[in-house]
């Protein structure tokens, strides 16, 4: 299990992890029984998909470029310098991306805690953001799961 450390404690707190954007706003309200109460928003990191495209892309390219020299069908022509088979891999596995985004879709929930007691009196909540914090990686890791891994699988 991997932690998400932050800096900065002014909401909204937003991360990225495993594929996701994740964006924490306060909700804590005056009479609230809990020190902290969040509203959680995530949805798929799109920048880090289109990282995996060209990681993907660059791996297919390699790949198709195996395959023609073994079987001999472009001669000595290389895929990379023909930009059109580039960019049709390139638009065939954005299309992939886009669909597998819209699939996945936006999670919102909420979630509320407490924080130490040395930081009630001190009238902090700074440990029950890092708490906060750490129950959504948990949550994370749990529930929803790593998206680059799983987009690139579905590749």
């Amino acid at each position: 299990m991997s932690t998400v450390t932050i800096r900065n404690y002014n909401f909204p707190i937003r991360f990225s992890y495993k594929g996701w954007n994740v964006e924490i706003k306060d909700e804590t309200g005056l009479f609230s029984m809990k020190d902290l109460k969040v509203r959680v928003k995530m949805q798929v990191d799109t920048d880090g998909l289109s990282n995996n495209i060209a990681h993907a892309l660059a791996r297919a390219i390699k790949i198709k470029e195996k395959q023609n020299s073994f079987f001999g069908m472009y001669g000595m022509q290389s895929i990379q310098e023909d930009p059109e088979v580039y960019q049709r891999e390139y638009c065939r596995i954005a299309k992939l991306a886009n669909e597998f985004a819209r699939r996945k879709g936006t999670v919102d929930y909420t979630l509320s805690t407490n924080g130490g007691m040395l930081d009630r009196f001190f009238g902090q909540n700074i440990s029950a953001v890092e708490n906060m914090c750490q129950k959504v990686v948990e949550n994370i890791d749990r529930v929803y799961g790593d998206v680059q891994n799983e987009f690139l699988k579905t590749l």
